[in-house]
């Protein structure tokens, strides 16, 4: 955990296979708040969870971070996998004020999708090399000129324990579908997508959010790495959206 900055308190939460180093691509000290940095089970220096894979446990790691914190109020950012966490913080907290999904979505895994998360943990022992090799390197638009910024992720995700990998992979599997929520709420929802991110492409978000809906940011040749693809695009629209709450 890293605090950095003072004010108003803003949770960010990093994505699967990644850890509070993602944020280093963004100013956060130019954002005017206090950035509230949390590394969920068995990412970064984070310890491996010991329970059940859910969404919901990494949660109650969260929660205790911010409880020790005496963190009264808040709002949060997540990546991908840090945005599914997110969601259910804002599902279950009434503390928990705003939330930014980037290159996140609201949806659970289809019944196919499930699947594949459920095979990666199940043989991530044998081929967690392989595996991160293939993964890592489409989570961007362009791998040729992002090759450092894929050849550094890769090398931070290799030191994770297949335990952790697996872990998360499971979680993911059986996170909620969140579409109420952002429907009933829609003021306090922000949402930044890369035009071509294949995590969470646009085809399936709900019309209703993407439509004529100013809180929701579309950034143009995009993958699912957007702090790194597109960082001054993404550091503007933060500034904005951190101006609101």
């Amino acid at each position: 955990m890293k605090i950095l900055g003072e004010g108003y308190p803003v949770v960010f939460l990093h994505g699967f296979l990644e850890s509070n180093s993602m944020w280093n691509y963004l100013p956060l000290m130019e954002f005017g708040i206090q950035c509230v940095l949390i590394e969920l089970p068995g990412h970064g220096a984070s310890s491996n969870s010991n329970g059940n894979p859910s969404i919901n446990n990494m949660l109650k790691r969260v929660v205790s971070t911010l409880e020790q914190l005496e963190i009264e109020r808040c709002s949060v950012i997540g990546h991908s996998m840090g945005g599914y966490v997110a969601l259910e913080m804002k599902s279950q907290l009434a503390f928990v004020e705003k939330v930014i999904l980037l290159n996140s979505n609201y949806w659970s895994d289809t019944k196919q999708k499930a699947l594949d998360r459920l095979r990666i943990a199940s043989f991530i022992h044998e081929g967690k090399s392989l595996f991160l090799k293939e993964a890592v390197p489409n989570l961007f638009l362009d791998k040729k000129l992002h090759k450092s910024n894929i050849d550094q992720l890769l090398a931070e995700a290799l030191t994770m324990s297949p335990e952790a990998i697996a872990y998360s992979s499971i979680a993911m599997s059986k996170r909620k579908r969140h579409l109420k929520l952002l429907l009933e709420h829609p003021h306090d929802f922000f949402i930044i997508q890369g035009d071509k991110d294949p995590v969470a492409p646009k085809a399936l978000w709900n019309p209703l959010i993407t439509g004529n809906n100013p809180n929701y940011f579309e950034i143009e040749n995009c993958g699912h790495m957007a702090h790194i693809e597109k960082t001054k695009e993404v550091k503007k629209i933060l500034k904005s959206v951190f101006n609101t709450i």
